[in-house]
């Protein structure tokens, strides 16, 4: 997606939400708010580009039925979120009493740094625990009626669990997967014995900032690598910062995330959520190419990221040559697919990485088992497949 006016005009009433201003009416007038309704839907911060415009005079006058709606965005956005907190206490006392320690991560923690409750709309809710009491775990969340999602099996690195009408619980066992980088494994082992009380609870534990900032750039980069990420994560990074920036012991995030080998991607990402969301009178930010490269990808991603930047990602990790995808490279992305290599085995299947020759058996297994449970994820990856363009897709 090339950043265009549209995009400008958004990160606008992003800025105006995020520094609690109030936009200029003029400017608002000129907007096709259509236009940046639909793409604020699309990244999951319509409730915060709705804040920024709600009361306006230039905005009053737009149609009806597009206020209506953005309203609702809104009222939905607070009516989800106070849902989540009211049902993350009950689970969490559930977690006191059965003696489980716990750390809320992500958009629980960034929530309450937002000017206006809702302001940040949750899909889900994402709680490091205690994996040894990982029975005891499952039995309390059935019991609460929910239903484990069999996707997120008990390899990965989170257990998912989700109940009607909202509620969608990640209940991370560890940060990152099991086939990460060693320096991400490392930094998970380390983590753990950072952990603080949460001052409020007996279980309850907590990052420190500089930890939680780490985790934050370390999330948003493996989804920027893989699928994509939408602009809601400049938002965070933009909040947070503004909240923990002259605090933060910069030397430890610095030497990590040069450890972890993110580093020139932060520094870039820092960067360019500075010139997006800095007070100017009016116009565009200054970026350099790399920052406006980076913009388009965000922009293009939307929340969740797209399949043909799945599938682009994987072909420069697995063919990193940069040449043209031949048909014999896309018969080698999808045996990949369906055979992972020996790390990923040592990681998620270890009785198949014992045991070679029962290989046959698991291919069938795994074939089948995407198939039945996501034939459309699989049509939708096989159809990114084909539109692959000599390049290899989304440059990043």
């Amino acid at each position: 997606m090339k950043s265009g006016p549209i995009l400008f005009d958004m990160l606008y009433l992003m800025a105006c939400a995020l520094r609690e201003e109030t936009p200029e009416p003029g400017r608002i007038a000129r907007m096709d708010l259509a236009a940046v309704y639909r793409l604020s839907r699309r990244h999951s911060i319509g409730a915060l580009i709705y804040m920024a415009l709600e009361g306006n005079d230039a905005f009053l006058s737009a149609d009806g039925e597009l206020i209506r709606k953005w309203r609702e965005i809104k009222e939905r956005a607070i009516r989800r979120n106070m849902l989540f907190d009211a049902e993350r206490a009950q689970i969490l006392a559930g977690l006191e009493q059965a003696g489980i320690w716990y750390a809320p991560l992500k958009g629980i923690v960034l929530q309450e740094m937002y000017p206006q409750y809702g302001m940040r709309e949750m899909s889900d809710n994402d709680i490091l625990y205690d994996v040894t009491y990982q029975k005891e775990l499952f039995a309390f969340m059935q019991a609460r009626g929910y239903a484990y999602q069999a996707d997120s099996s008990e390899h990965w690195h989170h257990d998912v669990f989700q109940k009607p009408p909202v509620y969608n619980f990640e209940m991370h066992k560890t940060l990152f997967g099991a086939d990460e980088d060693p320096s991400w494994i490392s930094y998970c082992h380390m983590l753990s014995d950072r952990l603080t009380l949460d001052g409020k609870s007996q279980y309850g534990r907590r990052m420190t900032d500089e930890d939680f900032y780490i985790h934050m750039t370390a999330h948003t980069y493996r989804h920027y690598m893989s699928s994509g990420i939408g602009l809601r994560v400049l938002a965070d990074t933009y909040i947070y910062l503004r909240h923990k920036k002259d605090s933060l012991d910069w030397a430890y995030v610095d030497r990590m995330l040069h450890e972890m080998g993110i580093a020139a991607f932060e520094k870039q990402c820092k960067s360019l959520t500075a010139k997006l969301f800095m007070r100017r009178e009016d116009g565009t930010p200054a970026l350099t190419r790399e920052e406006s490269d980076m913009l388009s990808f965000f922009a293009g991603s939307g929340v969740h990221g797209t399949r043909d930047n799945l599938v682009a990602g994987k072909l420069r990790k697995w063919l990193p040559d940069e040449g043209e995808v031949t048909a014999k490279k896309k018969l080698y992305y999808l045996w990949r697919r369906i055979c992972p290599d020996r790390t990923w085995f040592l990681a998620y299947e270890p009785f198949y990485a014992r045991h070679r020759l029962l290989l046959p058996f698991f291919i069938v297994k795994r074939i089948s088992r995407k198939l039945l449970r996501s034939p459309r994820q699989v049509r939708a990856e096989l159809a990114a497949l084909r539109r692959m363009d000599k390049k290899g897709g989304t440059d990043r």
